[in-house]
């Protein structure tokens, strides 16, 4: 089977270093860098989580500096091409424990012309696709015109429609099969912090599937008038970056290979504790 993945392109340094001794100046750590391990993040992330011996993936986006296409080969990118520097997330680890990050959000312009341009791609590709995703992380590859266009495309075509949304891109949140918010984002969305006013939402308004991540408390899944609860596979973690992320590439992979829902929502639950045990996704 293969997926398209529409998202914002994002690149996650970590920098490792040690430290013995404070600078007289400021009584702070002078560091010394000993290892960067540099890995895809966004929407990439996404992508390169679903892709194994069972999926293939297309990702739609917008690379900006191409060396970092290399990161994963196995991945098809399909880049809109619009000259941009890479959003870089730069983690900084003292001797095994986080200590701050550094971004360098790159915003792009997506006109008209830009999103038309990578759905004609996709529309060419259509057939081949079992599922079609969009990873919003705001950083400007996603817009309402072009997700709309994607989406009834897709829904026209019975093809499974997955979104991790941000609430504040206002893309169209209707008849997507599944949406996967976390928590706070969910109740932006909805106006309320009660878990039954959030699936009703979702399921009878917005007529929508939802995958809800709930950090220590686990995850909920709400579909066809049935919610399911499941607890985290583990509460030992080192680094959570990326957890909500492999969670969803468990729930997509699971719907597209027609798990039941009880069995769906401890894979993801299992897959997010998987990348929550070292710095980095792997």
């Amino acid at each position: 089977m293969k997926i398209a993945v529409f998202g914002d392109f994002i690149i996650d340094v970590y920098n490792f270093y040690s430290s013995e001794k404070l600078t007289p100046e400021a009584n702070v750590p002078i560091l010394k860098l000993k290892e960067t391990k540099t890995y895809p993040g966004g929407a990439y992330l996404v992508a390169s989580l679903l892709k194994d011996e069972d999926f293939e993936v297309d990702f739609y986006t917008n690379v900006g500096e191409e060396k970092y296409i290399t990161l994963n080969p196995e991945i098809c990118v399909i880049d809109a091409e619009i000259e941009s520097n890479t959003t870089i997330k730069q983690r900084v680890i003292l001797e095994g424990k986080y200590l701050h990050r550094v971004d360098k959000d790159i915003i792009i312009e997506m006109s008209k012309v830009n999103s038309d341009s990578l759905f004609d791609k996709f529309q060419t590709n259509i057939e081949n696709y079992s599922a079609v995703v969009f990873a919003d992380y705001n950083k400007g590859i996603l817009n309402d015109y072009l997700a709309s266009r994607v989406k009834k495309i897709s829904n026209e075509r019975n093809i499974p429609t997955f979104l991790d949304p941000k609430p504040e891109n206002n893309i169209n949140l209707n008849d997507w099969t599944f949406i996967k918010p976390n928590l706070p984002e969910a109740v932006k969305i909805t106006g309320s912090s009660n878990l039954n006013e959030i699936t009703n939402f979702f399921e009878k308004k917005l007529q929508a599937g939802l995958f809800l991540t709930l950090g220590k408390d686990g995850c909920l899944l709400s579909n066809k008038g049935k919610t399911y609860f499941q607890k985290p596979h583990s509460l030992d973690y080192i680094d959570l970056s990326g957890c909500g992320d492999a969670a969803f590439s468990g729930l997509i992979k699971g719907v597209l290979k027609n798990q039941d829902e009880t069995k769906i929502i401890k894979v993801a639950m299992k897959e997010s504790a998987k990348v929550m045990k070292q710095f980095g996704p792997w």
